[in-house]
């Protein structure tokens, strides 16, 4: 009898052990797997994997990025030909404004690639006394890609190639001596422009950005066919060559 009556009470004490399993189980919150994956990586700062960004940015700001920079550049013209001037270096200061849309996706943990566009205006100043006289130029969306690197949900650098036309009307070449030379035209270049940024987010969504260029704008000349009547600036062969620094906001659209 004392055996049967262990042999009963052993059976209800597993079978209320394991209702209470069930209910525990039943009761537990489900974790998002990207959640899990930052949690569970051993390899990730603590302070980062507390930090209340990570559940919205995870690794990688990824998507929709947009980017309103200004600042200032610092260069030389290199003059082939124009006018009488002949494989001259004029140098060229100016200021300038952008803003840039960039589409980025991830491809492991913080490391992904972003594709994108952009606009904007470099202005110069005209010296009517020089010899060669600059124009504003109005910078044409192109072609925008390179990759990115998400250091945590507050830091961010990115490297970049940003290939694309511009428009600068009213090129001077003013000859003080006989004025009948002075020549003005108006062109459209093609820049390369290479780029380092790095991103501050002191928000969610917001963040500063600081920016360095290196670009070279060409302006390529027409070939004259045999029978074209069109009239060509024939003698301009020229090339801006310059580095740009600047600074502004950064938004990324979650």
């Amino acid at each position: 009898m004392v055996k049967v009556s262990n042999l009963g009470l052993a059976l209800a004490l597993a079978s209320a052990l394991t209702v209470a399993e069930m209910a525990v189980a039943d009761t537990t919150v489900p974790q998002d797997i990207d959640e899990i994956e930052i949690t569970d990586d051993s390899q990730t700062n603590q302070q980062l994997r507390q930090h209340p960004w990570i559940r919205y940015v995870r690794r990688f700001r990824a998507e929709h990025n947009f980017a309103l920079v200004a600042g200032a550049a610092r260069g030389s013209y290199v003059i082939e030909s124009f006018g009488e001037l002949q494989n001259t270096r004029i140098p060229s200061s100016a200021a300038w404004s952008k803003l840039q849309y960039s589409y980025h996706v991830p491809v492991f943990r913080g490391f992904g690639y972003l594709l994108g566009s952009s606009i904007g205006y470099h202005y110069a100043q005209r010296d009517p006394t020089r010899s060669f006289q600059p124009v504003p130029m109005v910078m044409f969306p192109g072609i925008l890609a390179g990759v990115v690197l998400n250091l945590n949900p507050l830091w961010r650098t990115m490297v970049a190639a940003d290939v694309y036309m511009a428009r600068a009307d009213g090129i001077t070449y003013f000859d003080a001596i006989d004025p009948a030379k002075t020549e003005h035209i108006s062109v459209t270049l093609v820049a390369y422009d290479s780029l380092f940024a790095l991103d501050y987010f002191y928000d969610l969504n917001w963040g500063i950005r600081i920016e360095a260029h290196q670009r070279a704008v060409y302006y390529y000349r027409p070939t004259q066919q045999p029978g074209d009547s069109a009239v060509y600036p024939a003698d301009a062969i020229f090339r801006l060559e310059d580095r740009w620094y600047g600074v502004g906001v950064v938004f990324h659209l979650l």
